[in-house]
């Protein structure tokens, strides 16, 4: 497969005006929002090895339990991507990024706050697929057909 290739002077004259402009406040807070976007997919495996042993203690669960609630968080993921991509190809990749970012935190503080085991996996389910939506637009910005990208 053939690259596109950007001519000498065109990248000179783009390098050499990203350079006299620096990296501002706007560039600074998509770096963070992305940031997030990947941090949180990342973080999952983390907090996962984390609390499946509290819980297991704290609730009496079985192993199955324990599993189903990976999964719940995994599956939640999967079908996130595959949401998020679709709608941002539709309504702009700025919007939607946002928009799972709210709910990623939201779903996830209150999943801290779970009474149960059902509760629980119901809404690391929905901070899963939140997450989903974060991860894959955090991703190549600029990138795809999106409208504003």
């Amino acid at each position: 497969m053939k690259f596109l290739s950007i001519p000498m002077d065109a990248r000179a004259a783009a390098e050499a005006l990203l350079e006299k402009r620096g990296a501002g406040r706007y560039s600074l807070g998509i770096l963070c929002l992305c940031g997030f976007g990947w941090m949180s997919d990342g973080a999952e495996n983390v907090v996962l090895s984390y609390m499946l042993p509290t819980l297991e203690d704290l609730w009496s669960l079985s192993p199955g339990q324990l599993g189903a609630m990976s999964t719940a968080i995994y599956f939640g993921q999967a079908a996130g991507a595959t949401f998020w991509g679709a709608l941002a190809d539709a309504g702009g990749r700025r919007p939607v990024f946002l928009l799972s970012l709210a709910l990623t935190v939201l779903f996830g503080v209150a999943s801290s706050a779970a009474p149960g085991f059902y509760t629980y996996c119901m809404l690391r389910l929905a901070t899963g697929f939140a997450i989903g939506g974060a991860a894959v637009l955090s991703r190549r910005p600029g990138r795809g057909p999106s409208r504003d990208a």
